[in-house]
């Protein structure tokens, strides 16, 4: 490691190192829920490693999952969820910023 970037990791100016990787597959899905099963779902929700960010939002839906499925497992996803409620699911085309 450079002498700089130890000086700032030692000098508590930089915490930690973040790897971010490539997210080929992006999803936006959108839940809308059909019971009061909040927490049912969200303990869901939050076991599943594919999902990167998950939000109680207002306006259109209940929801907000990000996440990074592949084709099958997406399928498998949104099977188990169908239980809590509708979704609707939109697809990265490309990044803008």
């Amino acid at each position: 490691m450079g002498q700089r970037v130890q000086e700032l990791l030692n000098n508590h100016i930089i915490e930690k190192f973040t790897i971010k990787e490539p997210k080929h597959q992006l999803q936006f899905i959108t839940i809308y829920m059909n019971s009061n099963q909040f927490e049912s779902f969200e303990k869901l929700v939050k076991s599943v490693n594919e999902i990167s960010e998950f939000y109680k939002i207002t306006g259109d839906g209940c929801y907000m999952i990000l996440s990074c499925f592949e084709n099958d497992a997406l399928d498998a996803f949104l099977t188990k969820i169908s239980n809590f409620g509708r979704y609707k699911v939109s697809h990265k085309l490309k990044q803008i910023l």
